[in-house]
């Protein structure tokens, strides 16, 4: 929120939330959010040195969500295995 003085915001952190001057959450809100942080968490997967690769395939093929980016790399693992076991069986009748 600015000030009509100064012209500066004022803004601060209360619970991992952004609350311009004069908001304020209420006690059931910031439960409910702890709650929804919490099954979010769940979710989380670490993966280090491997993010800024993560990011750039991101970019490169268009993806909006890193739930994108995580489906695009199993379809992509299961194309394989589909196209290594279709080779296999090709050899075994070729041979």
């Amino acid at each position: 929120m600015e000030s009509a003085e100064s012209g500066e915001r004022h803004e601060e952190r209360r619970g991992g939330c952004l609350l311009s001057a004069g908001q304020k959450i209420s006690e059931e809100q910031s439960i409910k959010k702890k709650g929804y942080d919490h099954e979010r968490a769940k979710t989380r997967v670490n993966i280090g040195a491997a993010f800024q690769r993560w990011r750039e395939l991101k970019e490169r093929e268009g993806l909006e969500s890193d739930a994108e980016v995580a489906f695009f790399l199993l379809d992509r693992r299961v194309t394989l295995i589909y196209c290594n076991l279709l080779f296999s069986c090709f050899l075994l009748f070729v041979y």
